[in-house]
C-alpha cells in the first residue's frame, strides 16, 4: 500500500510540474501565406521570438525564404522590425515586458507554454531548426541601440 501512495505521488509530483519555456532556440510564425517564388521556393512574413536563459526577450519581424532543401533564410529585401525586453515564467504562463522596440509597440505579452511551442493572441510559435539567420543578432543590437524605450519619458 506504501509503494502504490509513493507511486501516485511521484506521479502527481510529476504532472504538476510547470511546463518550460523552450529558451535559447528561436521560435517563429508565419504572418499571413506563403508565397509561391517559382522553382520550388517560396516566401513569406514571419515573427521569430527568443527566450534567452538570461531573461532577455527577442522579438523580430522579417520576411524569410524557404528553399527546396527546407533550409529557411532572412531575406535581404523588406523591412524589418524589432524588440527586446525581459520574460519571466510562472506556471505555464511567460509574461514578456517589451524594453525597447524599433518599428513595432511597446507593450506586455503573455505566451502560454504548451510542449515546446508558445501562444499569444496572435498565434502559434514553434521551434524553427532550419532558420539560417545570420543577421538575427543584427535586429537585436538595433533594437537595443536605435530603438525606442518602453515606459519612459
Amino acid at each position: 500500500m506504501k509503494r502504490l501512495s509513493f507511486a501516485a505521488l511521484l506521479l502527481l509530483f510529476i504532472a504538476c510540474r510547470d511546463p518550460r519555456v523552450p529558451h535559447d532556440t528561436q521560435m517563429w510564425r508565419i504572418e499571413g501565406e506563403w508565397k509561391d517564388e517559382g522553382n520550388s521556393v517560396r516566401s513569406a512574413r514571419a515573427a521569430i521570438i527568443s527566450f534567452r536563459s538570461s531573461g532577455e526577450y527577442i522579438e523580430v519581424h522579417t520576411g524569410v525564404i524557404e528553399r527546396p532543401n527546407g533550409a529557411v533564410y532572412i531575406m535581404s529585401r523588406g523591412g524589418r522590425t524589432s524588440a527586446v525586453g525581459q520574460w519571466k515564467q510562472g506556471w505555464s504562463k511567460v509574461e514578456v515586458e517589451k524594453k525597447k522596440v524599433l518599428g513595432v509597440p511597446c507593450g506586455h505579452i503573455t505566451y502560454k507554454v504548451q510542449g515546446n511551442t508558445v501562444t499569444d493572441s496572435s498565434g502559434t510559435y514553434s521551434p524553427v531548426t532550419n532558420l539560417i539567420a545570420v543577421e538575427f543578432e543584427t535586429f537585436v543590437n538595433a533594437a537595443k541601440q536605435q530603438g525606442t524605450s518602453c515606459g519612459e519619458p
